[in-house]
């Protein structure tokens, strides 16, 4: 965030991948996640791997542009895959898309009962409880070389800090 004239607060709109969170300025991941992520939408497909290399992104995109021949509205037609590809490029930021004046009049709206949301819910459960054990290993190792416990009390260490799969959070 920065300050704007006037005093006001300006908050810089930030995509998170979970996975390699950092606090950074640095947008160019930001792009190709939001690039991503309007492909998915667009093409009704699972989040799964942002395409890194140059000859995959240019097969998405390919892929955009056969599906949008179908779309009713021809200008979305051509301007959403190229912005998506422009934003792969780095030729496009998230703020001259938002001001694109072939958005204008358009919403992003999410159904209420969307299929893939318990997935993604279910997803981010299974991520966060192996990150659990995965930071419960980090403190039995720790333990191990700090306090000599053999392998049976980490064991023990282990269960009683690993959550049960089957508890609630809140999440559910």
């Amino acid at each position: 965030h920065s300050k704007c004239r006037g005093g006001r607060l300006r908050l810089v709109a930030k995509l998170a991948d979970m996975g390699c969170a950092e606090y950074s300025v640095e947008r160019s991941r930001d792009f190709d996640l939001l690039a991503y992520t309007v492909w998915c939408m667009a093409m009704g497909a699972q989040f799964k791997k942002c395409p890194v290399r140059e000859a995959e992104r240019q097969r998405a995109v390919s892929e955009l542009r056969e599906a949008a021949v179908a779309w009713p509205w021809r200008e979305l037609q051509q301007q959403l895959p190229d912005a998506v590809e422009q934003l792969w490029a780095g030729a496009c930021d998230m703020e001259g898309l938002r001001r694109s004046p072939w958005l204008e009049g358009c919403e992003l709206t999410v159904p209420e009962h969307l299929p893939a949301g318990a997935d993604l819910r279910r997803a981010s459960r299974t991520s966060i409880l192996a990150a659990e054990v995965r930071r419960n290993s980090m403190i039995c190792a720790r333990a191990s070389l700090a306090g000599g416990f053999s392998p049976e009390q980490l064991q023990a260490l282990a269960e009683t800090a690993t959550p049960a799969t089957g508890s609630q959070n809140s999440l559910s």
